[in-house]
């Protein structure tokens, strides 16, 4: 098993919030198995900073077949945009998050520099 080291300054984890989630108007309409797929993606999105816009890798990343991928992929990849500028796929939610993080950091070293 691979165990990847965060690059510095990077942010290991994402706020999660379970009623939000849950109450989610795409999720609600998934099965357990896409749903399952669609957590894994955010992880990998979160930690890669989106997603390759490929068939293959995202495959590779859910460890699924060509025929299991295309099962699952239109109510999971209908959770994520693509960035036309860097050719990969984010998901807003979780694009909104980083940024909140950043800000709260930011504010954070600047109240403990005064």
């Amino acid at each position: 098993m691979e165990v990847r080291k965060m690059a510095k300054g990077k942010s290991p984890a994402f706020q999660f919030y379970p009623a939000d989630f849950l109450s989610d108007g795409k999720v609600c309409c998934m099965t357990l198995e896409e749903i399952g797929a669609y957590m894994i993606l955010l992880c990998h999105c979160w930690l890669e900073d989106g997603l390759p816009n490929e068939e293959k890798k995202l495959q590779k990343f859910l460890k699924i077949s060509k025929k299991k991928f295309q099962k699952i992929q239109k109510n999971v990849l209908d959770c994520f945009q693509l960035d036309e500028e860097k050719g990969r796929l984010f998901n807003p939610r979780l694009l909104k998050e980083k940024q909140q993080q950043i800000e709260n950091s930011k504010k954070r070293k600047l109240a403990a520099e005064k």
